[in-house]
């Protein structure tokens, strides 16, 4: 009976399709009707011309578009309060998936009161964003950032991040189309072989000895140590990236240094391997496997150096936003309009307190680690080791023993500086270490002299860059060619001065660097 109406009423008809025998909890006359109790005992009848049991999702998601004005305007109070209702029941319903949704191509109610595809629209999880709602149709007040998000709104938060994707590359601009975004991240099968990596590279000291040496090849000639010690309570936790980096919003260790990176080593960082540093024989340890050992304190590595921002997630399960398996990450350029403290200032206040504002381009690096909680442990598949205030300090008490030979044998860096920021926001120096290279049998200098880590450390008679070679190919042809005897070489005396709790102590060393001959060539 495809052109039929049924009674719908004591005065109104419907079509069959229009019409059930139990209705749902969503008032939805004059659009859908429930059979009139007078006419249940014709049921059978009824049955057969096309009246249905019960109304479903469909149904209302049918009203919705009989509901939307052709001419896109907002609608009546009645029928908004309609559409709310049914808004509300889709969203509630249990059995109704998300992808379900897609494929209906929900409308829902935007801020003004008009009907729009779902898909067009953004649900405010930044009411901090006054400004950036105003670019984007956003979905009225009173539906619930969950029931939107089923429907297939999309979070304002992801789509400031996300605005200006071009299609079929991973570009993309924030606030603007000047400001580049893009999905950043190593690309192997992650948590699994991350904490294979772990195995080998055991926590302790042995973490910020390789962020120095790494600062040291990349020609830093400081760096500085920050355990930022206040707790979760002192930190907002609504302004972030997503609703899931509030997990790691309390203590954090960041270790900075004043070089800053090219392209090649934010490349050469998200490659979990050793690849890179293979090929460059001058360096110790730029961004091989130990830089992997930092997944022992966190799950989020942050890192900031230029004009760029990098947040890493392994895990790609919506921790970071735009992170996906093949590019778990995300890298911001953060100059040139976009405002990141001014549109997530709860999630960049504390980077200040380590020297990077993100108002202007950072001159060096900052790797910032936020500590895994006992709640981020149970879920990580990287390491179950939480990693607190009191482990980060018996780290940095580790440190401190060996603070003095690792600075020995640095070729560029002169100073270490460990400090912490305590939850009343007081700072404590914990130690100072530095060292000062002369040739041998230089005058002795005094430990002030040292401290104030004046002197740079790499000398001209360098043996490595004696030697030359602008390649690996090229260095080792040289060092072939070169007879023994003339092998480069370099005698100095390195001074180290080491202040912690008002003391300061000096000593000085004769060191002797060479390139090797003999059985050592032969095996290069």
């Amino acid at each position: 009976c495809p052109s039929g109406y049924v009674a719908a009423g004591a005065t109104r008809f419907a079509r069959p399709d229009d019409v059930a025998f139990f209705g749902g909890d969503v008032a939805t006359a004059p659009y859908l009707h429930r059979v009139p109790p007078d006419l249940a005992c014709f049921r059978h009848f009824l049955e057969a011309v096309g009246v249905r049991k019960r109304f479903g999702p469909a149904d209302y998601a049918g009203v919705l578009q009989r509901l939307k004005r052709p001419d896109g305007a907002p609608l009546a109070r009645d029928d908004l309060d309609l559409a709310l209702r049914l808004v509300f029941a889709l969203g509630a319903d249990a059995s109704l998936t998300a992808e379900k949704c897609v494929d209906m191509d929900v409308v829902a109610p935007d801020e003004a009161g008009a009907l729009r595809p779902c898909r067009e629209l953004v649900f405010d999880d930044a009411p901090w964003l006054r400004d950036a709602k105003a670019d984007f149709r956003v979905t009225h007040p009173t539906v619930a950032a969950a029931h939107a998000k089923k429907l297939g709104a999309r979070s304002l938060r992801r789509a400031l991040l996300d605005r200006g994707l071009a299609a079929g590359t991973e570009k993309a601009s924030i606030f603007g189309d000047a400001v580049e975004a893009e999905a950043f991240g190593q690309r192997e099968s992650l948590t699994r072989r991350l904490a294979h990596i772990l195995q080998l590279y055991p926590e302790g000291s042995g973490i910020l000895n390789e962020l120095v040496q790494n600062a040291d090849d990349a020609g830093a000639s400081e760096v500085r140590v920050l355990l930022d010690a206040r707790s979760a309570a002192t930190r907002g936790a609504q302004s972030l990236l997503s609703a899931g980096l509030a997990a790691w919003q309390g203590p954090a260790l960041c270790v900075s240094n004043d070089a800053g990176f090219t392209e090649s080593d934010w490349r050469n960082l998200v490659r979990v391997g050793q690849g890179s540093k293979l090929e460059n024989f001058r360096t110790t340890g730029r961004f091989g496997l130990g830089f992997n050992s930092v997944y022992h304190l966190t799950d989020v590595p942050q890192v900031a150096s230029g004009d760029h921002v990098l947040f890493l997630d392994p895990h790609a399960d919506g921790l970071v936003p735009g992170a996906t398996p093949q590019r778990p990450g995300l890298r911001v350029k953060f100059t040139g309009g976009a405002d990141l403290p001014a549109a997530f200032p709860d999630q960049f206040a504390s980077w200040a307190a380590c020297g990077c504002d993100l108002e202007k381009p950072l001159d060096g690096t900052l790797f910032r680690l936020p500590l895994r909680s006992r709640a981020a442990a149970a879920t990580s598949e990287i390491s179950k080791q939480h990693y607190g205030v009191a482990e980060a300090e018996a780290l940095l008490e580790q440190f401190e023993a060996q603070a003095t030979s690792v600075l020995l044998f640095l070729r560029h860096v002169r100073a270490v500086t460990v400090t912490v920021l305590r939850d009343d926001g007081e700072r404590e120096t914990v130690f100072r270490a530095a060292a000062r290279e002369d040739p041998l049998g230089s005058p002795d200098v005094d430990g002030a002299a040292v401290l104030a880590g004046d002197a740079p450390r790499a000398s001209a008679d360098d043996p490595l860059a004696a030697l030359g070679g602008a390649t690996k190919a090229e260095f080792y042809a040289r060092l072939l060619a070169t007879p023994e005897a003339s092998l480069p070489k370099r005698l100095a005396k390195v001074t180290v001065a080491f202040e912690a709790r008002g003391a300061v102590a000096v000593e000085a060393y004769a060191v002797s660097s060479c390139v090797g001959g003999g059985a050592a060539r032969a095996m290069a």
